[in-house]
């Protein structure tokens, strides 16, 4: 967390927090196959890096950290 929102943080609920602000997700790359080597790679230049998601062809559909979702439109 970027420390502008550690401070906020400090005078508002982490709840409030979560639905209000990033968070500090600042970056995201898509990979096509393996993401594995890409991971290690960030994280060898001292990045925090971790999966978020899959990108599928399943229509109306958004899976994010192992939570799919079905979207109605």
């Amino acid at each position: 967390m970027p420390g502008i929102l550690k401070k906020i943080a400090g005078h508002v609920p982490e709840e409030e927090m979560y639905k209000t602000f990033n968070m500090g997700m600042g970056m995201c790359v898509i990979v096509e196959g393996d993401s594995e080597p890409v991971l290690q790679a960030l994280s060898a230049s001292g990045l925090v890096a971790r999966q978020v998601g899959t990108v599928t062809d399943e229509p109306m559909t958004l899976t994010i950290a192992g939570s799919a979702v079905t979207l109605r439109g």
